[in-house]
């Protein structure tokens, strides 16, 4: 792999197309072990399985965890050139060369006298009309079904994956939701 900074290069259109896919933070993981990072479409770190010791992934979750956006990652396969570079599998993403990202969305859920509250936090495809919105759970629902049908319902999600409680006090707790999103946008 070349080492040089990888730059966009095309038109306005082919870069707009691979922020719609990247979104605002996305983590790029190769089956050879290298790592990207972006942020808004633009790499600003990159992992090398070869020479470098610690991934991006843990960094890349923390920094869209602190912009309150969701991160998207995508497991690749490393292009068969063997002098590749970035630009070539993010050109292949923004081309719809890749059928599954994986993203994820932190969720808020806290217990009051209405009832459970749900909120998504900061995720663009959900408007901003939901940004400080926490919706009411009917009870005996399931949480996981209820996350996974809102998100399907919205076009955020095709399937979500996996639910993790990340963080808890006495009222609420703070779940990481990983899912299947649709590239088609």
């Amino acid at each position: 792999m070349r080492r040089d900074f990888p730059r966009l290069k095309g038109s306005p259109e082919s870069e707009a197309a691979l922020l719609r896919v990247l979104g605002v933070v996305s983590f790029i993981s190769l089956d050879n072990g290298d790592e990207a990072l972006y942020i808004n479409a633009r790499l600003v770190a990159w992992f090398n399985a070869e020479t470098d010791d610690k991934s991006l992934m843990d960094f890349a979750f923390q920094t869209a965890r602190a912009l309150s956006v969701s991160m998207r990652s995508f497991d690749l396969a490393t292009p068969e050139n063997p002098e590749w570079d970035w630009n070539e599998v993010t050109e292949a993403l923004a081309a719809g060369d890749q059928t599954e990202v994986r993203a994820e969305i932190m969720v808020q859920v806290k217990q009051t006298d209405d009832g459970k509250k749900v909120h998504f936090c900061d995720d663009h495809r959900l408007g901003d009309r939901n940004r400080d919105r926490w919706f009411t759970m009917a009870e005996g629902v399931e949480l996981s079904e209820y996350i996974e049908q809102f998100l399907t319902d919205n076009g955020v999600a095709q399937k979500v994956e996996r639910i993790t409680p990340i963080y808890s006090d006495r009222s609420e707790i703070e779940w990481q939701v990983i899912y299947l999103m649709p590239l088609a946008s």
